[in-house]
């Protein structure tokens, strides 16, 4: 993994320091700091994942695996400390998509959309409503409003805030691909915001389910495809005519956490990330 951020960062030399660290200090236990850090490894890899790049989601399987195993230790010690009446837990995460984007999510109420980075939630309205940004020529603010039935079992996710690099955002992280259902999409009462209701529960359990169980097969379910990005990414598509790419994404997390977590694994992490910076340019 950092031999290709080495390689794509080869020539800003904050960076390159910055992978130096992460090389000497670096321990599985710090995951999700690293992660929540403004840094090479978060742009890096939020941006495979947002394109879809096997091979780099395959370089960086060293960090991708820690995040996922840590995230999936803290989700248990979570869902035991929450109280015995939060069955429903709502978070909510702001940010701006296209008015492409928002169309395509009104089109499909009642399907289902698949998130294919680390989903980063907050349990306080106030704070998402931050994050929502400004509304420009084609962007539109959403706030993305989740309900997850805690009762059943789903994706790790869990609150972060002892782990995470900001400490003051409530902030419940969930694994990659986690899937919801659209609720509904209406506008804010101040109508600057787009108000995006989103589920996870019984139904939505049971059709991940049988996706999963016959990813190979010819589906015909009414899914959609969404990440996180904002601009300039492809985050919607028909999952019938991507299903190659659903299919690779899904075995890939599956290979990525079965395989042992060695020195090789973090050597080839470490020299790709070396070279993943040209030029000065700092990938957003």
């Amino acid at each position: 993994m950092l031999n290709m951020s080495r390689t794509y960062y080869k020539d800003n030399q904050a960076v390159l320091a910055q992978i130096n660290e992460f090389e000497q200090s670096y321990c599985s236990s710090t995951s999700i700091t690293w992660y929540t850090k403004n840094t090479f490894l978060f742009r890096m890899l939020n941006q495979v994942l947002r394109q879809e790049n096997v091979t780099g989601i395959f370089q960086l399987r060293y960090f991708i695996k820690d995040l996922y195993l840590q995230l999936r230790e803290l989700h248990s010690q979570y869902i035991k400390s929450l109280s015995q009446k939060t069955k429903i837990l709502t978070v909510y995460r702001g940010q701006t998509i296209t008015i492409n984007q928002l169309q395509q999510l009104k089109e499909n109420i009642s399907s289902i959309i698949y998130v294919n980075t680390f989903l980063s939630t907050t349990t306080d309205k106030e704070v998402a409503l931050i994050y929502a940004g400004v509304e420009g020529s084609y962007l539109v603010s959403v706030l993305f409003e989740i309900n997850i039935d805690t009762s059943i079992a789903t994706k790790p996710f869990a609150n972060i805030e002892d782990y995470s690099y900001h400490k003051d955002e409530n902030e419940i992280l969930f694994a990659l691909g986690t899937m919801y259902k659209i609720v509904s999409v209406s506008k804010f009462e101040n109508g600057h915001i787009w108000i995006i209701k989103l589920s996870y529960d019984n139904d939505v359990y049971l059709q991940t389910r049988i996706l999963t169980r016959h990813l190979t097969r010819n589906m015909h379910e009414p899914i959609i495809v969404c990440n996180s990005s904002t601009i300039n990414q492809k985050s919607f598509g028909d999952l019938n005519n991507e299903s190659t790419i659903f299919m690779w994404n899904y075995l890939l997390l599956k290979i990525i956490l079965q395989m042992e977590n060695d020195q090789n694994a973090k050597t080839d992490m470490i020299n790709v990330c070396r070279h993943f910076y040209k030029n000065d340019k700092i990938v957003q």
